[in-house]
């Protein structure tokens, strides 16, 4: 009888500690799924093209925000960037979803943290943080096929290569998976 008593104890400490540790990773993927979307947001790496001739090159890279030209001539090297003026409404879309989605992800690790550090009991905030954590996941992914699907429209020239998508963008799309991650961590943590 003791025995019994003993190991559904040592069962229930053990489960709270899974969801204790299911917790932390969770609001770790969080933090991870933010700084990730931060740094995308920011980059003026989305997309990258690049001419070579010769020892002259010319090189294009832009974001959400601006656009630089960097030009090399026989070993000198001269680079400009300028911040957009007008966009077109697939720009305004991304970058609106982009930020929606690093809100969502902040507000999900603050509920988070809430629920781990402040107000331990309350489940709801668990569930809460899961489903933001999932929209935050589902606004930076579908950003960033929007940006993909309209910028890699474009043809390339003789003088030009095709524009590639570059970090920027890979960075959106890590951040939003992340981002799903942590959602799944937040809801096996529930306790039941």
């Amino acid at each position: 009888m003791l025995d019994d008593v003993l190991n559904k104890k040592l069962e229930l400490v053990k489960k709270r500690c899974m969801m204790g540790v299911l917790s932390y990773a969770a609001l770790g993927c969080t933090c991870a799924s933010l700084v990730f979307s931060i740094i995308s947001i920011a980059l003026p790496y989305w997309q990258f093209s690049e001419i070579g001739v010769g020892g002259f090159s010319v090189k294009y890279y832009s974001g959400l925000w601006s656009y630089c030209k960097e030009q090399t001539s026989f070993g000198k090297s001269e680079s400009k960037c300028t911040s957009f003026e007008e966009v077109q409404d697939f720009f305004k879309a991304t970058r609106a979803l982009e930020i929606l989605g690093l809100l969502l992800v902040v507000s999900a690790g603050a509920i988070g943290a809430l629920k781990l550090f402040v107000m331990k009991e309350n489940e709801l905030f668990v569930q809460i943080a899961g489903g933001l954590a999932v929209a935050a996941g589902v606004f930076m992914i579908t950003g960033a096929i929007i940006y993909a699907a309209k910028t890699q429209n474009q043809e390339s020239t003789l003088l030009t290569s095709q524009p590639g998508l570059h970090a920027g963008f890979a960075l959106a799309i890590v951040s939003g998976v992340i981002s799903f991650i942590s959602s799944g961590l937040f809801f096996a943590s529930k306790s039941n």
